[in-house]
């Protein structure tokens, strides 16, 4: 039986995720809407799309983020796991590590398109930080 700290624990994490599940359909969208105003830019050859590329990276980056905090979450669910839902944990964290790796992509490509070397390398920086601790999760989760 859980304790009523490990159900307390259990049901900030459960809110968490729905906090971040609402936040990540919003930055789909956000993410559309960034993509498709870059994209008329560069049909029309704008002459600064710095600030576009700049957005069109900014909204699957805080995307990266979140879905490197749901894996924290689904690390601390681990210890309350039972073997009933060992194989849940790692389903959930293989998509986590996907999605994560889908909008590292996007980032990487919008930097491409930025002359701003400064903010490049900070953002790449960030980015790195964020790969390093996402790696291989659901590997821990499994065992």
């Amino acid at each position: 039986a859980l304790t009523s700290a490990a159900r307390a624990k259990i049901s900030r994490i459960s809110e968490f995720a729905e906090r971040s599940s609402r936040r990540l359909k919003k930055l789909m969208v956000e993410d559309e809407k960034a993509y498709s105003r870059l994209s008329r830019a560069l049909a029309k050859k704008a002459a600064n799309k710095t600030r576009l590329y700049k957005n069109a990276a900014a909204v699957p980056l805080e995307a990266c983020v979140v879905i490197q905090k749901a894996l924290k979450k689904c690390e601390e669910l681990s210890v309350y796991r039972k073997a009933s839902i060992a194989s849940d944990l790692v389903e959930a964290a293989l998509i986590l590590e996907a999605a994560f790796l889908s909008a590292k992509l996007n980032v990487e490509i919008n930097l491409d398109g930025i002359k701003d070397i400064i903010y490049t390398r900070k953002v790449r920086k960030a980015l790195s930080g964020l790969s390093a601790s996402v790696g291989d999760r659901h590997l821990f989760f499994h065992r």
